[in-house]
C-alpha cells in the first residue's frame, strides 16, 4: 500500500510539473508603439516552411543545429499599422531571449507578415523549447510552443 500511495504521490507531482510548464495564450506585452499579445511560437527548420534562402527574399533558414524560432504577436485595439511594424523592427535588437545555457539573445529582425500578424525571428539551438522574452518595461515573459 505504501508503494502504491508513493507511486500516486509521484505521478501527481509529474502531471503537475507538465501542465504547469505551458504557457497560456495570449501574453500580454506593453511597448512604446502598441499593446501587443503574444499568441504563440514557431520552432521550424525554415520560415516560410521549404523556402530558399539562395532563392526567396523572405526567408529565414537555420544552419545545422540550429532552429527557427518566431515569436507571433497581434496588437490590441486602434492601432497604426506603420507604427506598429516600423516599431518591432527598430527595436527587436533589444527583445532579448534567455533559455537554458545563453542569458541574453537578441531578435534577428522582426516586422509583419500579409496576414496581419507581426513576428519577432531568433535562431535558437535544436532541442531548446522553453524561453523567456525580456523587451521593454515588462516582466520576463516565459514562452513554450
Amino acid at each position: 500500500m505504501k508503494m502504491v500511495r508513493s507511486f500516486l504521490v509521484a505521478m501527481l507531482f509529474l502531471i503537475s510539473m507538465t501542465s504547469c510548464s505551458k504557457v497560456t495564450y495570449p501574453v500580454e506585452l506593453n511597448t512604446p508603439f502598441a499593446d501587443l499579445q503574444v499568441t504563440g511560437i514557431q520552432i521550424v527548420s525554415s520560415y516560410p516552411e521549404g523556402c530558399d534562402i539562395n532563392v526567396d527574399d523572405n526567408c529565414f533558414q537555420a544552419e545545422e543545429g540550429e532552429r527557427v524560432l518566431i515569436i507571433w504577436m497581434v496588437p490590441k485595439g486602434d492601432y497604426d499599422i506603420g507604427k506598429v511594424r516600423n516599431g518591432i523592427f527598430d527595436h527587436c535588437s533589444s527583445a532579448t531571449l534567455k533559455f537554458k545555457g545563453v542569458d541574453e539573445l537578441p531578435a534577428s529582425t522582426g516586422g509583419r507578415v500579409p496576414d496581419g500578424r507581426f513576428y519577432l525571428q531568433y535562431f535558437v539551438p535544436e532541442g531548446v523549447d522553453t524561453f523567456y522574452l525580456t523587451w521593454f518595461e515588462n516582466s520576463k515573459v516565459k514562452l513554450t510552443e
